[in-house]
């Protein structure tokens, strides 16, 4: 029994803001060799399931909503708080990412499909990084893609810095 109990553990975050109240718990399970054993060379290295339990309060109207996610880590249980740290701060250069995708390129509004849709989007988040780098234009990335659409000075700039 101690065993078990000694492969779980537990954060819990708690953040109010924006109109809302946020809990998140973290558990995470190692199993360490026995996980190697089932999933035999599969995923070398898995040592622990992590779950996510996300809990949102709207202040306002007191709605709640409840969101479970699970990963699988190389890492042991030994520090629940650093785990669900990398993983919301994935999510959140995630989120960052198709946002600025969205507003710059309007990606959601895109009715490409399969294997366009997929080049596409690797067109648009080179373009994007290309955008980004550039420190000679003042403004959204919208405004520089703008640019480089209507300038083709700029855009043969932007190019070359960036050895295309």
């Amino acid at each position: 029994r101690d065993e078990i109990i000694n492969r779980v553990t537990r954060h819990v975050s708690e953040n109010t803001g924006h109109g809302r109240v946020e809990k998140r718990t973290c558990t995470v399970v190692s199993y360490g060799s026995i996980m190697e054993k089932m999933f035999k060379k599969k995923l070398v290295g898995l040592k622990s399931i992590v779950g996510i339990k996300s809990e949102r309060t709207i202040v306002a109207t007191g709605e709640y909503t409840q969101e479970v996610r699970y990963y699988v880590t190389s890492l042991d249980n030994t520090k629940p708080e650093e785990i669900a740290s990398a993983i919301r701060q994935h999510w959140s250069i995630e989120n960052n990412l198709h946002w600025q995708l969205d507003v710059t390129f309007r990606e959601d509004y895109s009715k490409k499909v399969k294997n366009a849709a997929r080049n596409f989007s690797v067109a648009t988040k080179m373009a994007l990084t290309i955008l980004k780098k550039d420190k000679t234009t003042k403004g959204s990335m919208n405004l520089k893609r703008l640019k480089a659409g209507w300038d083709e000075k700029y855009l043969s700039q932007l190019l070359q810095n960036n050895n295309f």
